[in-house]
């Protein structure tokens, strides 16, 4: 026994509106729980016609039942929205804009998650423009997360997934999840040996295009390498070369420019000259204007200085034809070098970089194909060692699951029953045959008489037939589940009498090992339950009630005949319930006693 901590549990509250819905959390209680158990509580907040629901989930075996319609089936899809299944927005009730579920986990192995020892509560909120939210612990995760963590702690059955096993993929996955840590190991084994495999299939047909056009690929490379590579360009070098053109081009105008501008200068510094030389001769007491005079004589000096430059500029201002054609051609090639590789000479050097690279590829690719090949003959080796493994340890899983589901079928009414699981591996030398999944297929021939020949499972049971197969199957499979809840929707469907019975019997015998959760219409399934949880609907609302002792007997006796009232049915009820308690303590008992 152990104390639950570290979490954060609601507390009893109000019917959900789209205003207090979010804030639907756990509270933290002093009650324990056994060690094993993996769902402790499931809360739903306007989804359909349920508009506020609390379950608590203790070890062993739990029931839901109600009328038809009432919306038992709803508590299913909750627990698949908490774990990752496909939202719909018409799930979302008139309570509000969204829908609420939560769920309170223990015992989880989930690292990344929750620190050992701790709670996980998982999270999903609807809306009704169909958008979804999902949440680990209070923090925002991907939908993909809350699917890997949920197909950890959950596994969900009912007729209409039985569809999954009349296929040869449904029936692969069905016998591997019964092969257990040794396949799994396996197949992960197997999966990096395939995606390896993958890689250098990729790799290598990425290096195998025509050797000839190969070729000229290179051969152009190498043309426009050795093209701007011949040029030289520097960045920015059209800019400047412009600059330089246009100078070179009006040599003449500038010449006589600067000499008009020259002349000026000359003539202005003269001016000044004068004018500070006649203010000098007369001595004025006035020093604002003598101000003007030293301002004048500066004016001079640098009027001077402006002659002397333009004077040397115009020394060195001379044509030059050559150099203005060689500018000209220079831009003509970069010109072209920019149509080809542009639009800008940066552009140009970028093309060239990735140019030599492509090149650099190509002139090792004959040492690149070497290797890849290499790595490929490898890898197929690996993948195909690996399918093989994979696939005994699946033909042996195959012979054991088939032997232990008939004698469950014999339990269950079908003494005739027989079950073939053929498995048809492909040449693990060809890559072809290496999928996902290994190189096998699985095909599930079955019979449900003695002495009539099996046939593949989708030509031959009918529905009261598949739903005891599959729970025949999932008996088998979850023999070694410890760490799951089981959620059994309607598996009964279709059957009654002894054959109901022995289905009650089953799963409450796997619910000695793990928590079952049955939504049911069955007495005989609902009895053997030890919580047991009601749906009604009044008004367009539904409303979930787990049911006292003394409360039970009126709902099993309705199940039984329609009416709870009936005396005789409620006998008959009481009956049912009495006997299985009886058959619990006797397990028990006997589980005990072999220590």
């Amino acid at each position: 026994m152990r104390e639950r901590r570290g979490v954060v549990r609601a507390p009893e509250y109000n019917p959900v509106t789209s205003a207090n819905c979010d804030n639907v959390r756990f509270r933290v209680v002093g009650e324990t729980i056994l060690d094993g158990e993996v769902l402790e509580e499931l809360q739903v907040c306007n989804l359909g016609v349920i508009r506020d629901a609390r379950i608590e989930f203790g070890a062993g075996m739990h029931a839901v039942t109600g009328e038809t319609g009432a919306g038992k089936t709803l508590i299913v899809e909750a627990l698949g929205l908490v774990t990752g299944a496909r939202a719909d927005q018409a799930a979302v009730g008139p309570e509000g804009d969204e829908a609420l579920v939560e769920a309170l986990f223990s015992n989880v192995e989930a690292a990344e998650w929750v620190e050992p020892g701790d709670h996980l509560v998982l999270r999903r909120v609807v809306s009704s423009s169909g958008r979804s939210r999902a949440y680990i612990n209070g923090h925002m995760a991907s939908l993909s997360e809350l699917r890997e963590l949920g197909e950890n702690l959950i596994a969900i059955n009912g007729q209409n997934r039985s569809i999954g096993l009349l296929t040869p993929r449904g029936q692969l996955e069905a016998l591997d999840r019964y092969g257990g840590s040794q396949v799994a190991a396996l197949f992960e084994e197997y999966s990096a040996a395939h995606t390896r495999l993958r890689a250098a299939i990729e790799v290598r047909e990425r290096l195998g295009g025509d050797p000839q056009e190969m070729a000229r690929d290179a051969d152009l490379l190498a043309y426009q390498v050795d093209e701007i590579d011949g040029a030289k360009i520097e960045a920015g070098e059209d800019s400047a070369l412009l600059d330089e053109a246009a100078r070179l081009s009006s040599i003449s105008e500038l010449r006589v420019t600067a000499e008009e501008a020259r002349r000026e200068a000359d003539q202005a510094a003269d001016w000044l000259a004068r004018l500070g030389s006649a203010a000098s001769a007369g001595r004025s007491p006035d020093s604002e204007f003598t101000l003007m005079i030293e301002r004048g004589k500066s004016l001079a000096a640098e009027a001077a200085d402006l002659a002397s430059d333009l004077r040397r500029y115009l020394e060195n201002l001379e044509e030059d034809p050559e150099r203005l054609q060689w500018v000209d051609a220079r831009l003509e090639l970069l010109a072209s070098l920019k149509r080809k590789y542009g639009p800008t000479l940066e552009d140009v050097l970028g093309f060239l970089d990735d140019a030599r690279l492509k090149l650099d590829d190509l002139s090792g690719l004959e040492g690149a194909r070497e290797a890849a090949q290499e790595e490929y003959e490898v890898a197929l080796s690996d993948a195909g060692i690996a399918a093989s493994r994979l696939s005994a340890a699946r033909v042996d899983a195959s012979v054991k699951l088939a032997a232990e589901v008939v004698e469950h079928l014999r339990d269950l009414e079908l003494a005739g029953a027989s079950l073939d699981i053929v498995i048809e591996s492909g040449d693990t030398a060809d890559p072809g045959a290496l999928g996902a999944s290994g190189a096998d297929t699985a095909i599930f021939n079955f019979s449900a008489n003695d002495g009539i020949e099996t046939k593949p499972l989708a030509r031959v049971a009918s529905g009261g037939e598949l739903s005891r197969l599959m729970l025949a199957i999932e008996l088998a499979i979850s023999s070694g589940a410890r760490d799951m809840a089981l959620v059994f929707d309607e598996i009964d469907a279709g059957i009654g009498g002894a054959t109901a019975a022995a289905v009650a019997e089953k799963l409450a015998i796997l619910a000695d090992d793990v928590q079952v959760l049955c939504v049911s219409h069955l007495p005989q399934v609902a009895s053997r339950a030890e919580r047991h949880y009601v749906v009604t609907k009044e008004g367009g609302r539904a409303e979930v009630a787990e049911l006292g002792e003394s409360q039970r007997p009126d709902e099993i006796s309705r199940m039984l005949a329609g009416e709870p009232e009936s005396k005789h049915a409620l006998r008959h009820a009481t009956e049912l319930l009495g006997a299985a308690n009886a058959s619990r303590h006797a397990r028990r008992a006997s589980i005990e006693s072999r220590g």
